[in-house]
């Protein structure tokens, strides 16, 4: 069991028998070979024949391939010994196995059962996974079974502290996602997604808050460690998702100091014109309609980098820190007195919220 849930795949499972009794020599994907020494039986009732059957039906439904070899008693008393010589190994790779083969008579109908439904690995413990865990939850998950309730209610309200302080919001729960990821345009959103993943995204928040944690808060609950792992593994999905999210307020609406994206089909516009609401689309990513004073100071031709930095509130430090590079370096960029390589654009792109087309000048008439 532990070989499964954490070591290499087991490629190969040989067992090892002499009349009743039985050990298993395990090859791995990597070329390793794992001694497992006697313990399992057969042809009665009790435990050793019980262990034998469900260990079995785990390699099989985890993929092994299983044949069975008829050896001496002396040589499982050596492998129970850890004393098996190389002799011993070379031998066992040239054997042949046992025909008929009958290691499926070993295995009991019931566990057979168990794979087809899901059962199997009930037996398998809960562990948590530290190495997809976020890192601001980490110590949430270090003490997690000491008092799990207290570690899932913990780390409900600290993702809540997070998107108020990224936002600037004021609820709680599902009110507070709800206005973070779903209002149009959202304050919180993913690059290259489209408006039907946004909101999927943004109704995992709120589907989460409303399912779990508001029942945790309002009850005692009695739930199975299963239960307990699974929902702070969907929260800890919940801040990774958070982890990726960016500014999504370059789209943000304000009634009659918008711009509507041409929509019309068939309508003759001068040049000077379709290249602008060209650019208008591009920075709207998707969003049907941009802040009006954005559009008009990067259509009349001012520096997209200052633009957007200065629509995010950010001063020259604020951007030179967010996007690794020095603040002369930046003043530069957005006075036209040098043109940075597209890593550095990225990079600004990246800081600002924006696509890396957004930074690209506006056609001029």
């Amino acid at each position: 069991m532990r070989l499964l849930q954490y070591g290499d795949r087991i490629t190969q499972a040989r067992i090892l028998s002499s009349s009743r009794t039985h050990c298993l020599l395990l090859s791995t994907n990597t070329g390793d070979l794992v001694a497992v020494k006697s313990g399992f039986a057969s042809g009665y009732g009790g435990e050793g024949p019980r262990r034998f059957s469900y260990t079995l039906q785990l390699l099989k439904a985890h993929g092994a391939e299983i044949e069975e070899y008829n050896v001496d008693g002396d040589l499982i008393r050596r492998l129970d010994d850890s004393a098996l010589t190389v002799q011993d190994i070379e031998l066992l790779e040239a054997a042949r196995p046992s025909r008929p083969s009958r290691w499926h008579d070993y295995v009991d109908d019931r566990h057979f059962d168990d794979m087809r439904s899901g059962r199997l690995w009930q037996e398998f413990p809960s562990i948590i996974p530290f190495g997809i865990v976020d890192e601001r939850i980490v110590d949430l998950a270090v003490s997690f079974w000491e008092n799990p309730d207290d570690g899932l209610m913990t780390g409900y309200r600290r993702l809540e502290e997070i998107v108020r302080a990224r936002t600037g919001l004021k609820d709680h729960g599902q009110k507070l996602f709800s206005q973070a990821f779903l209002e149009s345009p959202p304050k919180l959103t993913w690059k290259d997604v489209d408006g039907s993943e946004q909101k999927g995204r943004g109704q995992l928040f709120v589907g989460t808050y409303m399912a779990h944690r508001n029942r945790r808060a309002h009850n005692e609950l009695e739930e199975s460690e299963n239960d307990q792992l699974a929902e702070f593994l969907l929260l800890n999905h919940l801040y990774r998702l958070e982890k990726e999210a960016h500014d999504g307020s370059a789209g943000t609406e304000v009634r009659d100091e918008t711009i509507e994206m041409p929509k019309g089909k068939g309508e003759k516009r001068p040049a000077d014109e379709i290249g602008k609401a060209v650019h208008v689309m591009r920075i709207a990513a998707g969003e049907t309609r941009v802040p009006i004073a954005v559009t008009e100071r990067l259509v009349a031709g001012e520096s997209p980098i200052r633009v957007w930095r200065e629509h995010r509130e950010m001063t020259l430090d604020q951007l030179g820190a967010a996007a690794s590079l020095s603040k002369g370096y930046l003043s530069d960029l957005e006075r036209g007195n040098r043109a940075g390589p597209v890593e550095t654009l990225q990079a600004i792109a990246r800081a600002l919220g924006v696509s890396l087309d957004d930074l690209a000048p506006a056609p001029q008439d």
